[in-house]
């Protein structure tokens, strides 16, 4: 993936809150065939 850098999210173990996220935002783009995403800005 171009333009996208790698940072620091906190510890391996809270792996799933992030996970959750993926699955929240597939389950939702599915249905209604949206692009539904999420964007982090200000690192």
């Amino acid at each position: 993936m171009t333009g996208v850098r790698g940072g620091r999210a906190g510890r391996l173990g809270d792996d799933h809150q992030v996970e959750a996220v993926t699955a929240d935002l597939s389950s939702v783009n599915r249905p209604y065939e949206a692009h539904a995403g999420l964007r982090i800005t200000d690192i």
